[in-house]
């Protein structure tokens, strides 16, 4: 809100700044020397900043010396701090391309850096007003689409908190890796008849192919697994649901707790991303 001039930005930022000074206090105790009643705390208090937001800068830093009086304020600009932060230093002269995706703005820089300091070689005049944010919204669309709800105008608050925690999960790499083998495996044909996971799920999903229940969807597939199996009366996991699909196709079933069956129930997880827990179902 800040970043866009709005008046209750500044409400806002001061709000949370005076929180986080109280919590620092009370964290460090008076007597420390992060006191915040100390006119030494520190020599200087750097906050870091977009690229070329000018009115951002002048109100943090109107903020901080309200908050802390007597400190000295200086400004690092996002791109550089996060080199910093990254630990790309080294002895050797080098030229990089900082790019700093952050929860509001896309902020690029490239830096002539070394052990002795940082240049900015060029960057843009302001950073794009694109961020975590947008992200979240968009997955919040997606899953409102997916789920067959209503766009409005505002994304509910848990809509854009499920969005932002499905953000978080993909962020990391091995969970991109196991959601992008889950999806190649989904849409993959296989065996001696030729089909894979899309097919009965998605093509024919509702159709009666030969089996005593129609086919499922593939929306709420893992939320409505394990299944109370009637004909076993017991419980069936996914993965025992998985191995049976496969061999039904005639091709060769993994192991229960496979890497390969984990990566397909990661990526059935996120298109039900949204739907409520409805284990365990009833199958014939």
């Amino acid at each position: 809100m800040l970043l866009e001039r709005n008046p209750k930005g500044k409400v806002h930022m001061e709000r949370f700044f005076r929180t986080l000074c109280q919590h620092l206090k009370k964290a460090t105790g008076s007597r420390g020397w992060f006191s915040i009643s100390s006119r030494n705390m520190a020599d200087i208090v750097y906050i870091t900043v977009p690229v070329g937001f000018q009115y951002y800068k002048k109100v943090m830093k109107e903020i901080v010396e309200k908050s802390l009086r007597g400190v000295n304020v200086e400004f690092i600009e996002e791109p550089l701090a996060a080199a910093v932060g990254y630990q790309v230093i080294e002895k050797r002269d080098k030229v990089i391309l900082i790019i700093d995706f952050g929860g509001s703005t896309l902020n690029s820089m490239i830096v002539r850096i070394n052990i002795g300091g940082a240049h900015v070689v060029a960057k843009p005049e302001r950073a794009q007003m694109l961020g975590g944010h947008d992200i979240d919204h968009w997955l919040a669309e997606d899953l409102a689409k997916k789920a067959g709800l209503p766009l409005e105008k505002g994304t509910s608050y848990r809509l854009l908190a499920l969005a932002e925690g499905i953000k978080i999960d993909l962020s990391s790499p091995g969970a991109v890796k196991a959601y992008e083998e889950g999806k190649k495996f989904w849409w993959q044909r296989r065996g001696q008849l030729h089909f894979a996971c899309a097919n009965c799920h998605m093509d024919l999903a509702g159709k009666n192919f030969g089996g005593n229940q129609p086919l499922s969807a593939a929306l709420g597939h893992t939320t409505a697994w394990p299944a109370q199996r009637l004909e076993w009366g017991r419980l069936e996991t996914i993965h025992q649901r998985y191995k049976t699909c496969n061999s039904q196709v005639r091709a060769k079933p993994f192991k229960h707790g496979s890497e390969v069956y984990n990566n397909l129930q990661f990526y059935e997880t996120y298109m039900s991303s949204g739907l409520p827990l409805t284990a365990p179902a009833m199958r014939n």
